[in-house]
């Protein structure tokens, strides 16, 4: 296993995060990416106790995917308490991604919101690799996404020609996410973005290799592809492979001039 975690080129503290938990009976990995002035304080705020309340929620072991959705909306209510409480930072504007993977009993079970993308990396015995895409980006180009927005007041468009979609109330010009499910913006959460994960789940089985989690500052630039193929030859040492993968985002966002994002990627030799 390794992980690569870089700031951007920005003023900003880095607002990635990620975390991994390894114990007798199951493994926990997870990469939360914060947007917005106080992001690295929702990004750390999640990164501290998302765990913990997936592992001690009752279901945690007879419906994970119940346990799932009940403590992302849990800790989404936990951080609006928390900032209405101390005022330390706000979560009215700011936001983070949360993407989770556990490793138990022979499956493979993840959870997101956002963008922080994972996949799995199988490869047979002739070396054919096979990529599972473990989590959906939530984009307003998505239809189910889009209709959600929509039907509760949102109104989808670009900022122009060349920015991506983003979502803003109706005939306003904010909050303007370029994301349909977050934890936080709760300025937003009237217009349909909601903390609910999607989750996916699969048998573990013998050719499946790597799981590769990477923030946005990677898959901007990266295909899942280009990212596995960096994996999968640098496989000898994990800790290389990281390295490798962030290096090459980096170059291409520096290259493309157009982007500051900060970039993680955690990757795990299943």
């Amino acid at each position: 296993m390794a992980y690569e975690c870089r700031k951007g080129v920005k003023e900003d503290p880095n607002q990635d995060d990620l975390l991994v938990l390894i114990t007798s009976s199951f493994k926990l990995f997870c990469v939360t990416d914060g947007h917005g002035e106080d992001g690295h304080f929702c990004s750390d705020f999640v990164k501290q106790l998302l765990h913990k309340l997936i592992v001690l929620n009752p279901n945690f072991q007879s419906n994970i995917e119940k346990a799932f959705i009940e403590s992302f909306n849990e800790i989404d209510s936990m951080l609006s308490l928390k900032c209405e409480n101390e005022k330390l930072f706000s979560n009215k504007s700011s936001g983070t991604t949360a993407t989770v993977v556990i490793l138990k009993d022979g499956f493979l079970y993840s959870a997101n919101v956002g963008d922080s993308r994972a996949i799995l990396c199988s490869q047979d015995e002739h070396e054919n690799i096979r990529l599972i895409k473990l989590t959906k980006d939530h984009h307003p180009d998505s239809d189910i996404e889009n209709i959600r927005i929509r039907n509760n007041g949102g109104e989808i468009r670009r900022k122009n020609r060349n920015s991506p979609l983003r979502i803003y109330s109706k005939g306003n010009s904010y909050p303007g996410l370029a994301m349909t499910r977050v934890i936080g913006d709760s300025n937003a959460k009237n217009i349909g973005i909601i903390s609910t994960p999607e989750i996916y789940s699969k048998n573990l089985d013998a050719n499946d290799k790597f799981l590769i989690i990477c923030s946005d500052g990677v898959w901007e630039f990266l295909s899942n592809e280009s990212a596995s193929q960096i994996v999968v030859k640098n496989s000898f040492n994990m800790k290389v492979a990281a390295r490798n993968l962030c290096e090459k985002a980096y170059f291409e966002w520096k290259s493309n001039g157009n982007s500051t994002d900060d970039i993680t990627c955690l990757i795990y030799n299943i």
